[in-house]
């Protein structure tokens, strides 16, 4: 038991145009994925500033930091996803650190600019390499 009210939506799939609008007024976002190669949801909501509770087969752990901007949990563990959820809704000020500390996490350094610059660096790297 918890916290549930009318302010928990789950959205399941919506159009990419949409995202941006819907995560820019939200404070979490969930993504259970029991199997997902890189959730770029992930990403997303977190550059809208967003805490992230995901499952340890989203990629979660390659870009959210556990206890410091979201959570990550096992798949299938259900009681789990509701804790996070709970914790999340009562204690708004680790909520308002994890929102703060997703935002920041994407600014300093994976914006695709960030992106851009590695990859040139890697291409500049091997072939530099190949003279």
């Amino acid at each position: 038991r918890g916290f549930w009210s009318d302010d928990i939506n789950v959205l399941g799939h919506m159009p990419q145009a949409e995202l941006k609008t819907v995560m820019s007024k939200s404070h979490v976002m969930a993504l259970p994925s029991i199997q997902d190669g890189f959730g770029m949801v992930v990403l997303q909501a977190m550059s809208c500033g967003l805490a992230v509770l995901c499952s340890s087969n989203s990629c979660g752990s390659d870009v959210v930091d556990h206890g410091i901007n979201g959570f990550v949990f096992e798949p299938t563990d259900v009681n789990k996803i509701i804790e996070c959820i709970n914790i999340l809704a009562y204690d708004k000020p680790l909520l308002k650190k994890f929102k703060v500390a997703s935002r920041d996490k994407i600014l300093e350094g994976l914006t695709w600019q960030h992106y851009g610059t590695r990859y040139s660096k890697l291409i500049q790297e091997k072939f530099n390499k190949l003279k």
